[in-house]
């Protein structure tokens, strides 16, 4: 460190202090404005939903810019009494120190963050699709946590030798993070978001519903060469403005794909296509006791329960019941008549009219349709294995660890309206799942 025009050795006190009161007050004030003109580019540009997350995950900023203060501030008064006293070699090893110890604990800091996003905004009162946002958004700050610090903490180490510089350097870095918001939130985001959009057609006043018209044009959109695997969707909140419509409508569009199999949301990312080519349907989709009769079996309820309860997220945006309070839970342990080996778990749309008091040893569809003329036309299925923990284990008759297949199948109507959401978990000894493909020649 080389002395420049402060002489903390020679120099009056009050000469000193005047010499640093403007250039780090107005330094501090423009490190401040980098917080408000986020909010205002963030709260302008993309919307309440973008600033409430932003507002979630802001006590994270706080804490890395205390981080930039405590080592900043503290290493830089121990390195001005060592200037005064003329130590020059003391004071350079107190700035080193101070940068490098802050810079070891940013890293930490940064990589914890990446690594636990969700868990972290959970922690700080996120709730449904706020969580998504605001872990998105903690994942990215999180990677420019060194640099945020270091950022806040070297001015006081500048300001020993030149304060006037440190003031100049701190408006700098003020006035370029303003062209980068603007130029990454309104053209950057409009460039890529216009794009897809020039591309879907949205009729407000058409009979077909809004989400089912999205889906439908994404579906052949991300299977054209444009998209390929990997390439990720424009955000939600933009693509969903700049449309006119809901969140929840397009999430809703977006939600099937993914359940399809085209779409895969990644966490901290995004969401990217998925290679088509590796997505397979079965044809000729049958219920549970379709199944067993066509195998000879008996189908046998060993339990039913009939339950009113409060949805996740996922399953009141799959039925886009985003205000529900409470969604009709169907649970059924099913077998032959040795032994159950599949355990359902069924919700239903609150706008078939379901009331609890249904015979359910009916066959589900059969009442959906004879009951309520809701038919069910169209399932699509996620197939996945895993081990029984104990409750499952104990509902099947197994081993806590022995395998299961998982089953989850949304279910829709002719118009594409959304009937069920059912989970299946069935023993892995006793359920085979077959696919019949014919090869196109």
């Amino acid at each position: 460190m080389q002395r420049d025009n402060l002489d903390f050795k020679n120099m009056s006190v009050s000469k000193l202090f005047t010499k640093q009161l403007f250039p780090t007050l107005l330094g501090m004030v423009s490190s401040a404005l980098f917080t408000v003109v986020d909010g205002i580019f963030v709260g302008r540009g993309i919307g309440s939903d973008a600033i409430a997350a932003v507002n979630i995950a802001a006590p994270i900023f706080m804490i890395a810019a205390g981080l930039g203060l405590m080592f900043g501030m503290g290493g830089g008064i121990l390195a001005s009494i060592n200037l005064s006293r003329g130590k020059l070699v003391v004071a350079n090893i107190n700035v080193t120190q101070s940068i490098v110890m802050l810079t070891i604990v940013s890293i930490i800091m940064g990589i914890l963050l990446t690594v636990f996003p969700e868990t972290v905004v959970t922690l700080l009162g996120a709730e449904g699709h706020l969580t998504e946002l605001s872990a998105e958004y903690l994942f990215w700050f999180s990677i420019s946590i060194p640099s945020t610090v270091l950022l806040v903490a070297l001015p006081f180490f500048v300001r020993l030798t030149n304060p006037n510089f440190a003031m100049w350097a701190m408006l700098a870095a003020t006035v370029v993070n303003i062209l980068l918001d603007y130029i990454f939130i309104f053209i950057f985001i409009f460039i890529f978001v216009k794009k897809l959009i020039m591309k879907i057609l949205v009729n407000h006043n058409s009979a077909i519903p809004l989400y089912l018209q999205i889906e439908e044009q994404l579906r052949t959109i991300i299977k054209g060469e444009e998209y390929k695997q990997g390439k990720m969707l424009p955000n939600e909140i933009d693509l969903s403005k700049q449309l006119g419509i809901s969140r929840n409508t397009l999430r809703q569009a977006i939600n099937n794909l993914v359940n399809e199999g085209l779409l895969m949301r990644k966490k901290g990312v995004g969401t990217v296509v998925v290679n088509s080519a590796v997505c397979s349907k079965a044809q000729n989709w049958m219920s549970f006791t379709q199944e067993m009769k066509t195998l000879g079996i008996v189908p046998m309820n060993y339990e039913l329960h009939v339950s009113w309860t409060k949805p996740t997220d996922d399953i009141a945006l799959f039925f886009n019941a985003p205000d529900v309070k409470r969604i009709l839970k169907l649970e059924r342990l099913r077998g032959n008549q040795e032994y159950p080996f599949v355990y359902f778990i069924s919700y239903f749309n609150p706008k078939i009219g379901l009331t609890g008091r249904e015979d359910f040893s009916r066959p589900l569809y059969e009442i959906l349709e004879r009951d309520y003329h809701a038919i069910a036309k169209v399932s699509k299925e996620d197939i996945s294995a895993r081990l029984a923990d104990k409750y499952i284990a104990g509902k099947l008759e197994i081993k806590v660890g022995d395998p299961i297949l998982v089953r989850k199948r949304f279910v829709y109507d002719p118009e594409g309206c959304p009937l069920e959401w059912n989970i299946g978990y069935y023993r892995a000894d006793s359920f085979i799942y077959s696919l019949e493909f014919e090869r196109n020649i």
